[in-house]
């Protein structure tokens, strides 16, 4: 029998015994490595394609005449390309000047015929005054009633602890079967609301009334020819919405009133 040294008999069993558990595990590792590293190029190659489509995405193409279109991308912070009529890009000065013009403000239309600035019947010095508090910026609007000639101008005001608000309203262009019913109805509203009638009160125009809305809320009606002046006080200070605060306010801003140009509505043709 052949005896064959320790360590050479251990070099060839190493050589011929099956693979070891380890160099499975490591086979598998190396297939792990390759395989995150394929997909961080992976990954790395998905970025430059959403980067692309994300700048792709972020440039719109608008017709150098299409201003809705160039004020859209531009408030969404989209890239914009101005175009001329055959969709070839337009020259750097042009562009220039069309999304400067897309990005102006838009012109507001004129006031409709009839209508007044409320709030200039009353400056916030007075209301001040008149309410010992600090007035906040007053807001104005004007409606124009889609059938007949009637105008409505109105501004309100508040104040900073509530201690005074005031509601001024010009109804202008009735005709003069309007504004007795528009009286008529206005009594009758009084009436069923609060239970108690409107007050007529001098001093006033062609003729004025008084509606006690609330315990600190009220309106005075004053009539000059077929315009309304409307003055509502309210608030938690004293002698809101009382008769003697309202007249006090009505005081300043009727003068004004009686002062504006007279209005009269266009007669609408029959069709």
């Amino acid at each position: 029998m052949t005896r064959v040294p320790l360590a050479a008999g251990l070099c060839l069993g190493l050589a011929m015994a099956p693979p070891l558990e380890g160099q499975g595990l490591f086979g598998k590792l190396k297939d792990k490595m390759k395989q995150k590293a394929s997909e961080r190029v992976d990954a790395a190659a998905q970025e430059v394609v959403d980067t692309a489509a994300t700048r792709t995405e972020r440039v719109v193409r608008c017709s150098i005449s299409d201003a809705l279109c160039i004020a859209a991308a531009q408030a969404q912070g989209q890239e914009v390309v101005v175009t001329d009529s055959s969709g070839a890009p337009v020259s750097g000065q042009d562009s220039a000047a069309a999304t400067a013009a897309a990005a102006a403000p838009a012109e507001e239309p004129p006031p409709p015929p009839g209508s007044v600035d409320a709030c200039a019947l009353l400056t916030r010095e007075e209301m001040a005054t008149l309410s010992g508090d600090t007035p906040t910026r007053p807001r104005g609007r004007v409606n124009r009633w889609p059938y007949g000639g009637l105008v409505t101008s109105s501004c309100m005001y508040h104040t900073r602890y509530d201690k005074l608000g005031a509601d001024i309203t010009v109804e202008r262009g009735r005709s003069p079967e309007s504004v007795k019913a528009y009286l008529k109805n206005l009594k009758g509203v009084a009436t069923r609301t609060t239970g108690t009638p409107m007050e007529p009160v001098e001093g006033f125009g062609d003729q004025a009334h008084w509606g006690q809305m609330g315990p600190t809320s009220g309106m005075l009606h004053v009539i000059e020819g077929t315009d309304v002046l409307a003055v509502r006080t309210y608030g938690k200070g004293p002698g809101a919405g009382t008769l003697a605060k309202t007249r006090e306010l009505m005081a300043i801003v009727y003068p004004r009133f009686a002062a504006l140009p007279p209005y009269s509505p266009p007669v609408e043709e029959e069709k």
